[in-house]
């Protein structure tokens, strides 16, 4: 059985970071669905 916590609310300062990481390499990858709005504002 998984150690982990299944009702985890918080994430770690490295998950954050990685969780962030990895929406913002989304995000860049698909400019065009997001026309106007920049990754800074989100």
């Amino acid at each position: 059985m998984n150690n982990m916590k299944t009702n985890q609310k918080e994430l770690s300062s490295k998950q954050r970071d990685e969780l962030l990481a990895a929406l913002k390499a989304r995000f860049d990858a698909n400019k065009a669905r997001h026309p106007g709005l920049v990754w800074g504002k989100v």
